[in-house]
């Protein structure tokens, strides 16, 4: 690579048609140059189909991606950072390697990847890398190194690599090479979670985690299930393109492969995935069990004692908080409630306490239920209030409500899209649904704050950085240590976005009726105004954090009305 040098060429890899235009910025990667000052930044990793071999830049599907993700912003796609790392021959380990380092450097909004074949890896011999795949098995690979006539220790050098290649390749067990593929992928899974990095990605073997030699596996099994399925995604360039989809250099896939990989990348990044991709009941249960028993340890929103909680619940602050969910209550069309994972009651005490409705209160840890349980009976709410230990997907109502009332849950199943489904349809004709999410563009502001923090300095500074924004819990360390262990150490959640919810509403009897996103003002004639007003949260969050010192989570509510 020339870096520092911005330059062209005609042919690259397989590809020596001559036809094609290979534009490579300073820094020697293909595409444009980084853009400090973008109002968006996407990174891509991955082998020859990511680097988009046989096709212009324009044309590879992580380019689509960005398109169409602009164009549901609200923002010209020139005006996304679009830097592209991908290598001709990278393997997972190579590809690996360039998500820690150019994320560790650079955090994007958005990391998109393709993860290579099994066969390959990445070798090292005295100070240099060099990549290893069945190439190294074909002739030319000698005759290569064959060619190098002018300089006898980059000749040597490069037949050292040839054999070493071979070694590893004539070595290594189909087994071995599905470890490694795992290994990586779940490296890059875990880090980016942890730096607050929202990814998807997609491998060129599809669905390898379902394959029954990885599933059936006793050392392979458990790591497959710990891979999320939306994180990895399971289309391929193969399986969304016709067979014929070919490029010049008959090798890699042409531009019409790669856009019908762009569209379902971003179809499942808007929350529009094919059936056939939303998480499956053996995900929805690993995860739940996850989540179980992280609650186990410490339930959620947890007093050191039942006084303590008993004056939140009596403090009431419902009115302030949510103000569209006060004005509704306060109506008289709401008798009946479903709350869906009402960890430690203080909302479905709240309920019955200061709006004297009947509530139903579901959730799936037991912990949590005993103290809710304690704390009705403290109140002298136990009368209106009930709570059943069901996990959302077991759960099944006897009779519709007038609300349902979720928040801050959703987002910790292993299908959101799956579980708001499951709450609408708990709802009766006229009735309403309560949602509240982590809203993307904040909550990865905060996420890269703390979980930056967390991993650079440890729990111990993590949590004392949280305890300095979040002001309202400072004088319980009990409750404090909970919202910390929740916010920052939770072992899975996603973040959403109103438009995404609205994708998800489509279709349905739902229609949105007031939302925190405009600070529950009166909805404009148009949602992309609201959808146009997400945008600005991540410069909220990073203000709130930042400059006044405060507690911002990124999390938004909407207020569903079944209009039937």
């Amino acid at each position: 690579m020339k870096l520092g040098t911005a330059y062209v060429e005609r042919v690259h890899d397989r590809d020596l048609a001559g036809t094609r235009t290979y534009a490579y910025n300073t820094l020697g990667f293909r595409g444009p140059e980084f853009d400090p000052d973008a109002t968006f930044t996407v990174f891509t990793f991955g082998e020859s189909d990511a680097f988009g071999v046989g096709i212009e830049f324009e044309e590879t599907w992580s380019h689509q991606v960005v398109c169409r993700l602009a164009a549901a912003r609200g923002i010209a796609a020139e005006h996304v950072c679009h830097m592209n790392f991908a290598e001709s021959g990278a393997s997972n380990a190579a590809i690996a390697r360039m998500v820690l380092t150019q994320c560790g450097a650079v955090k994007p909004d958005l990391v998109l990847i393709h993860f290579a074949d099994f066969e390959r890896t990445e070798g090292v011999a005295v100070d240099r890398g060099y990549l290893i795949g069945p190439w190294l098995r074909m002739p030319k690979a000698d005759l290569a190194v064959s060619e190098v006539t002018h300089d006898r220790g980059l000749r040597d050098r490069l037949a050292d690599q040839v054999r070493r290649g071979r070694h590893w390749l004539d070595s290594s067990s189909r087994e071995q090479c599905l470890l490694a593929t795992l290994r990586e992928i779940l490296l890059v899974q875990h880090t980016l979670d942890l730096w607050g990095v929202k990814a998807v990605a997609v491998h060129r073997d599809g669905r390898f985690y379902d394959l029954a030699e990885v599933t059936e596996h006793p050392l392979l099994g458990p790591l497959a299930a710990l891979v999320r399925r939306d994180f990895l995604l399971g289309a391929t360039l193969r399986t969304v393109s016709p067979a014929s989809a070919t490029s010049e250099d008959g090798d890699h896939f042409d531009a019409v492969a790669h856009a019908a990989l762009g569209e379902y990348v971003a179809g499942a990044l808007l929350g529009v995935a094919p059936p056939d991709e939303r998480a499956p009941a053996d995900v929805r249960q690993r995860v739940g069990e996850l989540v179980r028993d992280f609650y186990s340890e410490l339930p959620f929103n947890f007093y050191g004692d039942l006084d303590g909680a008993a004056a939140s619940v009596r403090a009431n602050v419902i009115e302030g908080a949510y103000p569209d969910l006060h004005a509704l209550l306060r109506g008289g069309q709401v008798r009946r409630v479903l709350e869906v994972g009402c960890g430690a009651g203080w909302l479905a005490n709240t309920l019955g306490l200061h709006y004297g409705v009947e509530v139903e209160a579901v959730d799936f840890c037991p912990q949590a239920l005993d103290r809710a349980r304690a704390l009705a009976q403290h109140l002298q709410q136990s009368d209106r209030v009930r709570f059943v230990e069901r996990d959302l997907f077991d759960y099944a109502a006897e009779a519709p409500f007038d609300l349902v009332v979720t928040l801050g849950v959703l987002h910790h199943t292993g299908d959101t899209a799956g579980a708001l489904r499951k709450v609408l349809g708990c709802a009766r004709p006229g009735g309403r649904v309560y949602l509240g999410l982590y809203h993307e563009p904040g909550r990865r502001v905060f996420l890269s704050k703390l979980r930056g923090l967390l991993e650079s300095e440890g729990p111990a500074a993590a949590a004392a950085e949280y305890g300095k924004l979040d002001h309202a819990r400072q004088r319980d360390e009990r409750l404090l240590d909970s919202w910390f262990r929740d916010q920052v150490l939770h072992p899975h959640e996603t973040q959403h976005t109103l438009r995404e919810v609205m994708q998800w509403v489509a279709g349905t009897p739902f229609e949105l009726e007031s939302t925190s996103i405009n600070r529950f003002q009166p909805l404009p004639g148009d949602l992309d105004a609201l959808y146009a007003q997400e945008l600005g949260y991540a410069d909220r969050a990073r203000h709130v954090l930042e400059v006044e010192q405060r507690y911002f989570p990124g999390f938004f509510t909407a207020l569903l009305r079944h209009s039937g």
